[in-house]
């Protein structure tokens, strides 16, 4: 919709400008009205459905990991940060369901997009067309080269926020003993050491992720 979108809006400014037939602008205009309200219901028909299913899916696979967690032998528990272990787990079962819904309609969306895209590149501009396409090998070498980085550092990272909210929730929980022994100062650095970690790795993968970014575009 959104490459149909500009080619209608530029047919009816030419419209605009030169026909004299208010008829044929009142049609036009009414089918610009039809297709704006059909992609408005669309898309968010298509929203609220995702939302059930990533929300459901997600809720199912957190409950399936949680049931065979309690099911392991209790010397796994040992020295096990149960806080952390539930931010994980919540963490990576929402992370998993988005990138297999997400890449689906993915998939389907670019498939089309390009064929789209390479037909009407095709008929303005053949030899460009066919220049560019050259170019996807090189945009193939770029992801192999990031693939690993992008995941290690994207990992890192979040294992580090994983271990930043856990000290938080410890915080909380032992907030009576904290004012019991007056370790206020001693807590905040605990945090800040923690924040620090986590800020580090996320400004290593952002360094990552738009180098990737910027030589691919």
């Amino acid at each position: 919709m959104s490459i149909i979108v500009p080619y209608i809006t530029g047919n009816y400014i030419d419209l605009l400008l030169q026909s004299k037939d208010f008829k044929v602008i009142y049609d036009f205009t009414a089918k610009i009205i039809l297709i704006g309200i059909t992609s408005i219901t669309t898309s968010f028909i298509v929203s609220y459905t995702y939302v059930k299913i990533q929300t459901k899916s997600a809720i199912d696979l957190n409950f399936c990991v949680l049931e065979h967690v309690t099911k392991l032998p209790i010397l796994y528990f040992k020295g096990v940060d149960s806080a952390y272990l539930n931010q994980r787990i919540n963490s990576d079962s929402n992370t998993v369901v988005s990138f297999v819904l997400a890449n689906m309609l993915d998939i389907l969306t670019n498939a089309l997009t390009i064929i789209f895209l390479a037909y009407i590149s095709m008929r303005i501009n053949a030899k460009l067309t066919l220049e560019l396409m050259a170019l996807i090998p090189l945009y193939i070498f770029l992801y192999f080269v990031f693939r690993k980085p992008l995941y290690i550092r994207g990992y890192e990272l979040k294992e580090k926020q994983n271990e930043f909210f856990s000290k938080m929730n410890d915080n909380l929980q032992n907030v009576k003993v904290i004012k019991l022994n007056a370790t206020f100062k001693e807590e905040r650095e605990r945090l800040n050491s923690a924040f620090e970690k986590m800020f580090n790795s996320l400004l290593r993968y952002t360094k990552v992720s738009y180098l990737f970014l910027t030589l691919s575009v």
